[in-house]
């Protein structure tokens, strides 16, 4: 008993240190979008999160939903009308706009999963449409590191299919 407290004693100053962590993707408009996980003082895997906007010189970032267990990855969605859609499944969904960069609310965009309507059914801008939310295109979802992988991770509409998030609370 000792001896595992004197471990996460030494191992909670230790994670804390560990030092923020992002992985960027890039927009066909040749905006970016970064993810930065930043790790808490867990024996979990739990992070601080961050989204970064950046296009023509100019940056905004907005904080995240902490994770502290909930998170199951977040997809990056392009909507019809041309504004971005990070959906964070439970913590809900981050909308945004890259000309110029900006984090905004519509009440046209439904973050509410339902069948694709028939007028869905087409790709957008080379994204393939999402199986779960009208109007959206997926682009691809942002991971926390598998055990095998170190900092967060991306993966490409091309390299996997959309995965289904948690729903809304």
């Amino acid at each position: 008993m000792r001896l595992t407290t004197v471990l996460i004693g030494l191992a909670l100053p230790l994670a804390a240190c560990r030092p923020e962590e992002s992985v960027s993707v890039s927009l066909p408009d040749g905006a970016q979008v970064a993810m930065t996980l930043q790790p808490l003082i867990s024996l979990q895997s739990d992070w601080s999160r961050r989204i970064e906007i950046a296009h023509n010189g100019t940056r905004v970032s907005s904080p995240l939903a902490e994770d502290t267990g909930w998170w199951r990855g977040s997809g990056l969605y392009l909507h019809r009308s041309g504004v971005y859609v990070l959906h964070e499944g439970q913590g809900g969904c981050v909308i945004f706009t890259t000309s110029p960069p900006a984090f905004t609310r519509s009440a046209a965009i439904s973050c509410e999963k339902t069948s694709p309507s028939p007028t869905d059914l087409e790709p957008h801008e080379g994204f393939p449409v999402s199986r779960f939310y009208p109007g959206l295109f997926y682009i691809g979802t942002f991971s926390e590191p598998r055990h095998d992988q170190t900092g967060p991770q991306f993966t490409d509409h091309r390299a996997g299919p959309e995965p289904e998030l948690p729903e809304s609370l």
